[in-house]
Protein backbone atom coordinates (compact mmCIF):
# COMPACT_ATOMS: atom_id res chain seq x y z
CA UNK A 1 0.00 0.00 0.00
CA UNK A 2 2.61 2.29 0.83
CA UNK A 3 4.25 2.17 -2.56
CA UNK A 4 0.83 3.46 -4.06
CA UNK A 5 1.84 6.80 -2.58
CA UNK A 6 5.70 6.89 -3.15
CA UNK A 7 6.85 9.64 -5.98
CA UNK A 8 8.72 8.14 -8.59
CA UNK A 9 12.37 9.07 -9.16
CA UNK A 10 11.43 10.28 -13.12
CA UNK A 11 13.73 13.25 -13.68
CA UNK A 12 11.66 15.85 -15.67
CA UNK A 13 12.82 19.50 -17.06
CA UNK A 14 11.03 22.12 -16.02
CA UNK A 15 11.00 26.33 -17.53
CA UNK A 16 9.37 29.23 -15.95
CA UNK A 17 8.33 31.20 -18.26
CA UNK A 18 6.26 34.95 -17.54
CA UNK A 19 3.18 34.55 -19.78
CA UNK A 20 2.89 38.64 -20.30
CA UNK A 21 6.70 38.96 -20.56
CA UNK A 22 7.02 36.31 -23.14
CA UNK A 23 3.91 37.42 -25.36
CA UNK A 24 5.24 41.32 -25.18
CA UNK A 25 8.25 39.51 -26.56
CA UNK A 26 6.70 37.98 -29.46
CA UNK A 27 4.74 40.84 -30.12
CA UNK A 28 7.66 42.76 -29.99
CA UNK A 29 8.88 40.53 -32.76
CA UNK A 30 5.37 40.50 -34.89
CA UNK A 31 5.96 44.48 -35.17
CA UNK A 32 9.41 44.62 -36.48
CA UNK A 33 8.84 42.05 -38.96
CA UNK A 34 5.45 43.78 -40.25
CA UNK A 35 7.38 47.03 -40.30
CA UNK A 36 9.93 45.46 -42.58
CA UNK A 37 6.78 43.73 -45.03
CA UNK A 38 5.01 47.19 -45.16
CA UNK A 39 7.57 49.68 -45.70
CA UNK A 40 9.02 50.53 -49.34
CA UNK A 41 12.35 52.51 -49.40
CA UNK A 42 13.68 53.76 -52.68
CA UNK A 43 16.46 56.28 -54.19
CA UNK A 44 14.69 58.84 -56.24
CA UNK A 45 17.17 61.15 -58.32
CA UNK A 46 16.91 64.89 -59.07
CA UNK A 47 16.68 65.56 -62.57
CA UNK A 48 15.07 68.77 -62.51
CA UNK A 49 18.63 70.80 -63.31
CA UNK A 50 20.17 70.20 -66.53
CA UNK A 51 23.29 71.78 -65.65
CA UNK A 52 23.57 68.73 -63.04
CA UNK A 53 22.07 66.19 -66.03
CA UNK A 54 24.79 66.82 -67.70
CA UNK A 55 27.61 66.49 -65.21
CA UNK A 56 26.46 63.49 -64.31
CA UNK A 57 25.83 62.01 -67.61
CA UNK A 58 29.37 62.06 -68.14
CA UNK A 59 30.14 60.96 -64.93
CA UNK A 60 28.25 57.93 -65.54
CA UNK A 61 29.86 56.32 -62.42
CA UNK A 62 28.56 58.49 -60.03
CA UNK A 63 25.38 58.46 -58.37
CA UNK A 64 23.09 61.63 -59.42
CA UNK A 65 21.87 63.27 -56.24
CA UNK A 66 18.68 62.17 -54.77
CA UNK A 67 16.48 61.95 -52.00
CA UNK A 68 15.72 58.40 -50.13
CA UNK A 69 12.27 58.51 -49.75
CA UNK A 70 10.49 55.68 -47.67
CA UNK A 71 6.58 54.32 -47.32
CA UNK A 72 4.84 52.66 -45.46
CA UNK A 73 1.45 51.03 -45.43
CA UNK A 74 -1.30 52.50 -43.54
CA UNK A 75 -1.03 52.05 -39.38
CA UNK A 76 -4.27 49.60 -39.60
CA UNK A 77 -2.27 47.43 -41.91
CA UNK A 78 0.66 47.29 -39.70
CA UNK A 79 -0.96 46.70 -36.72
CA UNK A 80 -3.15 43.82 -38.36
CA UNK A 81 -0.45 42.25 -39.62
CA UNK A 82 1.66 42.57 -36.04
CA UNK A 83 -1.92 40.70 -34.49
CA UNK A 84 -1.34 37.96 -36.91
CA UNK A 85 1.79 37.19 -36.64
CA UNK A 86 2.46 38.27 -32.82
CA UNK A 87 -0.68 35.35 -32.67
CA UNK A 88 1.19 32.77 -34.91
CA UNK A 89 4.25 32.88 -32.61
CA UNK A 90 3.36 32.47 -29.78
CA UNK A 91 1.05 29.47 -30.80
CA UNK A 92 3.84 27.61 -32.57
CA UNK A 93 5.92 28.56 -28.60
CA UNK A 94 3.04 27.15 -26.75
CA UNK A 95 2.68 24.34 -28.91
CA UNK A 96 6.52 23.69 -28.88
CA UNK A 97 6.33 23.78 -25.14
CA UNK A 98 3.49 21.59 -24.66
CA UNK A 99 4.42 18.71 -27.59
CA UNK A 100 8.30 19.06 -27.30
CA UNK A 101 9.31 20.36 -24.10
CA UNK A 102 10.95 23.55 -22.57
CA UNK A 103 14.28 22.95 -24.23
CA UNK A 104 12.77 22.97 -28.25
CA UNK A 105 10.72 25.75 -26.75
CA UNK A 106 13.47 27.58 -25.41
CA UNK A 107 15.43 27.02 -28.53
CA UNK A 108 12.46 28.78 -30.23
CA UNK A 109 12.96 31.88 -28.16
CA UNK A 110 16.59 31.60 -28.72
CA UNK A 111 15.82 31.87 -32.64
CA UNK A 112 13.12 34.46 -32.22
CA UNK A 113 15.60 36.63 -30.45
CA UNK A 114 17.86 36.20 -33.46
CA UNK A 115 15.48 36.89 -35.65
CA UNK A 116 14.35 40.02 -34.13
CA UNK A 117 18.17 41.78 -33.83
CA UNK A 118 18.43 40.12 -38.03
CA UNK A 119 14.91 42.60 -39.14
CA UNK A 120 16.05 45.25 -36.65
CA UNK A 121 19.16 45.73 -38.40
CA UNK A 122 18.44 44.74 -41.64
CA UNK A 123 15.43 47.72 -41.59
CA UNK A 124 18.11 50.27 -40.95
CA UNK A 125 20.78 49.32 -43.20
CA UNK A 126 18.18 49.03 -45.71
CA UNK A 127 17.78 52.63 -45.37
CA UNK A 128 21.61 53.41 -45.48
CA UNK A 129 22.33 51.82 -48.17
CA UNK A 130 19.54 53.52 -50.36
CA UNK A 131 21.76 56.49 -50.16
CA UNK A 132 24.81 54.69 -51.55
CA UNK A 133 22.82 52.90 -54.36
CA UNK A 134 21.43 54.43 -57.46
CA UNK A 135 19.62 51.18 -58.82
CA UNK A 136 17.50 50.49 -55.10
CA UNK A 137 14.22 48.77 -55.92
CA UNK A 138 13.17 49.70 -52.43
CA UNK A 139 10.87 47.15 -50.30
CA UNK A 140 11.24 43.84 -49.01
CA UNK A 141 10.14 41.47 -50.68
CA UNK A 142 9.79 38.46 -48.36
CA UNK A 143 9.31 38.70 -44.90
CA UNK A 144 10.72 35.98 -42.90
CA UNK A 145 7.94 33.18 -42.15
CA UNK A 146 8.79 31.30 -38.95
Amino acid sequence: MQDRYRMQANPSSAICYDLPTISQFFRSVALLVAIQKHTNVEWVEHRDSSALNAIYGVLFWKTAPGTVEVSQSSKSKITAETDTLHEKYLNIWLRKLMSEGPVVANNYVAHMTGLREDVRGFIGRRADSQTDSKTGTGGFEKGPDT
